[in-house]
């Protein structure tokens, strides 16, 4: 290091390049005091195919072992995980020492900590198996540990890049996509002078609805895990927002409102959802979130084996919840599999970039079918 007296403008060019290497180098220093410290941070196994890397990336990276992660983040938006309380108690004072050293300070107000899958009941350990006494509660900490004196705040939700996270959600679950949702309607309502005037075309429309509502509701998509409950949650959360777009959206094929009332009126709808899409000629909205997480898989299947990220995808002690599968590869390769698509042949093609054309051949269910995603596919495949 050396003592640096002159400086650039704020707003300059040159500024974030610099943040970056100096925020990076702090980065690396707290890693190596962690590990001098063993402080164990997000330890995980991975097994990477063979047949999802190049023969230059074998060379260079092995395709199996364990991995501890420390830290992640965008920016100056730093994220920190650990597998227990001392370690996070040693890693924060790590971390702060290094700032003060470096003449940085940590935002007490800005900086939250969670307990991840926080079991909420707790058994009193007094009690026998016979007895019939209910599980007591046990109460979630309001703080676990303190900066330059404060008391940091642990929440039970945070948003993130964007993202809720839930402490009982590990994965993508209610709470971020009660949050899309809210996120999707509001805008459109705010927008609704444009989405219901029916003197402008259609296509146009579908232009400003796909850029700021379902931006909105499908933001982070590309590694959604949901249960059926939810993807039927977001499917009719999108068919409400083309009713409402389309003249006569909402009539039942019964008649009238009128006769709502009389019996064996007839409450189905004139338009169905498949007609629906027809008329604004656009695709479904799960169609579009599966068709983006195949592109955002292959994508990472084309990294370097050193990458976390791919390791991660390839991590071997991931758990199930019921109602979903394993991870979204395998949500991924279940559906692939259902087209005569081996495994191998989704890494091979994934490799060689032509992934998306393979599922374009054996017409998979959610490949875009309109003119206006199909041009992602050929950009997938021929920009480097």
């Amino acid at each position: 290091m050396f003592e640096t007296t002159s400086g650039v403008l704020q707003g300059a060019v040159e500024s974030p390049a610099i943040f970056t290497v100096f925020f990076d180098t702090i980065l690396r220093i707290f890693m190596q005091k962690c590990q001098e410290q063993h402080v164990k941070g997000l330890t995980f196994d991975y097994r990477i195919p063979s047949t999802a890397s190049t023969r230059t990336q074998r060379m260079q990276d092995k395709l199996s072992g364990t991995r501890s992660i420390f830290y992640g983040g965008y920016c100056d938006d730093v994220f920190a995980m650990f597998s227990s309380l001392e370690d996070l108690k040693t890693a924060t004072a790590i971390f702060e020492n290094i700032c003060k050293n470096f003449g940085l300070t940590i935002c007490v107000v800005n900086t939250k900590t969670m307990i991840l899958n926080y079991q909420e009941l707790k058994i009193d350990e007094n009690r026998s198996k016979k007895s019939k006494k209910k599980k007591k509660k046990s109460k979630y900490p309001k703080t676990l540990v303190k900066i330059n004196g404060s008391d940091i705040e642990n929440v039970s939700t945070f948003k993130y890049l964007g993202v809720k996270v839930d402490k009982s959600d590990y994965k993508t679950g209610k709470t971020e996509i009660n949050y899309r949702i809210n996120c999707a309607n509001f805008k459109f309502i705010k927008m609704k002078h444009i989405f219901q005037n029916n003197n402008i075309k259609m296509k146009v429309r579908l232009i400003y609805y796909n850029a700021y509502v379902r931006t909105r509701l499908c933001y982070g998509a590309q590694v959604w895990n949901l249960p059926q409950k939810l993807r039927n949650k977001i499917r009719k959360v999108h068919t409400k927002h083309l009713r409402t777009m389309v003249r006569g959206g909402f009539e039942r094929r019964g008649g009238a409102r009128e006769l709502r009332d009389e019996v064996g009126y007839n409450w189905k709808w004139v338009y169905t959802y498949s007609r629906l899409l027809n008329i604004c000629k656009t695709d479904a909205v799960l169609d579009f979130c599966d068709f983006q997480r195949a592109k955002w898989i292959s994508h990472v299947i084309r990294k370097d084996n050193d990458s976390a990220v791919k390791q991660l995808l390839f991590e071997v002690s991931q758990t199930t919840r019921s109602g979903r599968t394993t991870s979204s590869l395998d949500q991924l390769l279940d559906v692939t599999r259902q087209y005569d698509m081996s495994d191998s042949l989704v890494y091979k093609s994934s490799v060689a970039r032509s992934f998306m054309l393979e599922l374009k051949e054996k017409d998979v269910e959610f490949v875009p079918k309109h003119h206006g995603d199909s041009d992602d596919i050929q950009q997938e495949y021929f920009v480097q």
